[in-house]
Formats: C-alpha cells, structure tokens, sequence
C-alpha cells in the first residue's frame, strides 16, 4: 500500500472523507429526511438545489421564482435557503407577506397580495382623522422612528408599519398600516418620509437595513389592516378579541430563527469537520496503517471537544425549532376558533 507522502493532496482529501465515512452505520438518507421534515419535504429540497446549481446566476431571486413558477411557499424558502445569502427582499417574502395573509381582511387580501407576491411592492402614532378618513402617521421623538427593518434603506417601496392608534384623543393600542414609502416612477421617498440606510453591519451585509421617519403622512383608511381590528368611516373602533393576534407575524419570524440556526450552523460545522477528516497533521508514533502516517485533526480531542457540541447544538436546534414552528402554525389553526380569539 502506498505511503500518504505518495498521494497527490488532491487526491488526498477526498480519501480520507470516504474512509471517514465508511466508518460510519449512519443511514445517511433517513437521517436527512428526519432533518429536514420527512422524505417528500426533503425531495423538494433537493430539487431547489438542483434549481440553483443548474442557474449560475441564481441571485435573480425573483426572477428565477417567477420564470419556474415556484408559487409554493415552503419550495420558495427552500430556493433561499440554497442561496446561502440573505437578499434586500427576505423581510418582504418573511414577514411582509405573511402579516397581510394574517391580518388583512379579504379585500384587503384581494388588493395588497397580488402585488406583494408578483414583488412589485415591495412611538409612531397614527391618529384617525374621520373628516377625511385617513390616518395621520407621525414618529417625532427619536425612539419612535422605525430603525433596522430589513430591505428599508434602499429596496422597499411600501411596508408594514405598526403604529399606535389614537382615534379622538383616546389610545386604541398597536396596530398595521400599509405605507407607501417611494415613488413607483422614481423610486425618490415620498412627501413627509425620511428613509435611510443605517450602514455596515456584522452580518447580513447584502440586505439593506434601514430608517424611517414619518412627518404629518396621511393614508387612507382602508390601509390600515382589519382582519381583526377594525375603524369605520364615523370612527367607530372595533376591538379584536384577542389583542395578541396583531403580534402572529412577529411571533412567526422568532420561531423559524430557531430553524434558521441549525442551519447556519449546521452548514459551518460541516465544513469544519469535513475539513478536519481530510486534514492530516502531526505524526503517529505507530501506527498499522501503511497509508496514513499522520493523524487526522478530527482524531484529536481539542479539535473534539470544540466542534462536536456545536454539531449536537445544530441537531437539536433542528428538532426544537419544527417543534415550536409547528406549535406556531397550530396557533394559526385555531385563530379562528373560540379558544384564540375570546
């Protein structure tokens, strides 16, 4: 057998992985599927991938989604997530979409969804004025501006902004608007709304967080989300049964985070340890085996101690987070039944 001095280092790497992998009982596909929700789930998966690596120029998000019809939701996360980067639109297509699918009543869905599908819209306080039947928005303190929504520095044309509702002096608590923001033509802010970019951050560098700051902007009434809230023309405020339901989407984002870490980190304790299996390094005092001469950096405890707890954290991350999305989306079933909404 030959010695590892007379492997090219080309050839090396991808020995040691096979000899590291024959080691293993690990059904390897059964294991995936479990990850990623079961095998039909994991079947599509795989087609996004596929998606991506026959497109070199798959950054075209939209317009890859659009040209495949790719109109599932799940299959659209999937592409994403086969990106590997977050894109200015994440907010749009994470939050955006689902508090209109959650909280717009069905014309408001019939207006707003279409066009937020098709991408082509992309201590504030909203006081009604029932005269012209508008709301006022207005953030004139400092902490009261809008700071780091994703895709607002330089992407989003309209958003979802909650306010605090005051109808007659008195204060009806938090409620969403949808806000135009720029102009369609020139894509310039529009009259009464500061928007900026708040510059470098650690991570995300590709998405554009943003600032808002909103001066005496009138809406029309109609753009305020009334799936459950409501305001009639005369200004007559209609309480929801469940004041939380305005907070669903947030409460969604929060519980996929912890889906989206086991994959993050998942896919860096990957290549972590798929590089210390093919990475020899410090020379055994014996060894049986003619080929390799030196250890592994896997072999190594430290190299161990540091990865292996960081791979279980990434599994359960995996499990706990379907387990709290589910009970999320069990949340959302029962909305409409007496147990949410009395």
């Amino acid at each position: 057998m030959a010695s590892v001095s007379s492997v090219p280092l080309h050839d090396l790497a991808p020995l040691l992985l096979r000899r590291e992998r024959q080691c293993s009982d690990i059904d390897v596909d059964l294991l995936a599927d479990a990850l990623r929700g079961g095998r039909e789930v994991n079947r599509r998966r795989k087609l996004m991938v596929e998606l991506v690596r026959r497109h070199p120029k798959a950054y075209h998000y939209i317009k890859l989604v659009q040209d495949q019809r790719i109109d599932d939701p799940r299959d659209q996360e999937e592409l994403y997530v086969a990106l590997g980067e977050r894109l200015p639109l994440e907010v749009h297509r994470a939050m955006f979409i689902p508090t209109l699918e959650n909280q717009a009543d069905n014309g408001q869905q019939a207006k707003w969804l279409p066009l937020a599908r098709g991408y082509k819209i992309i201590e504030t306080t909203a006081v009604y004025d029932k005269e012209t039947q508008t709301f006022i928005l207005n953030s004139p303190t400092l902490t009261s501006r809008k700071w780091w929504p994703g895709g607002l520095g330089k992407t989003a044309t309209h958003a979802i902004v909650h306010a605090k509702l005051q109808i007659d002096g008195d204060d009806e608590g938090v409620q969403a608007f949808i806000v135009h923001l720029r102009s369609l033509e020139d894509h310039s802010p529009l009259p009464g709304i500061e928007l900026g970019d708040i510059g470098p951050k650690v991570r995300f560098k590709s998405l554009d967080n943003g600032y808002a700051v909103f001066r005496n902007v009138r809406i029309p009434r109609r753009n305020m989300l009334m799936k459950y809230a409501k305001v009639r023309k005369d200004g007559t405020f209609i309480k929801p049964k469940n004041s939380k339901l305005v907070y669903l989407t947030m409460t969604q984002v929060r519980a996929y985070l912890i889906l989206k870490l086991s994959f993050v980190l998942g896919a860096a304790t990957t290549i972590t340890t798929r590089f210390s299996a093919a990475r020899v390094q410090g020379k055994k005092v014996t060894s049986s085996d003619d080929m390799i001469k030196e250890y592994q950096v896997l072999d190594y405890q430290n190299q161990q101690h540091v990865l292996l707890p960081l791979l279980s954290l990434a599994y359960a991350a995996n499990f706990a987070g379907r387990a709290i999305t589910a009970l999320h989306d069990d949340t959302l079933d029962l909305r409409s039944t007496r147990y949410l909404l009395v």
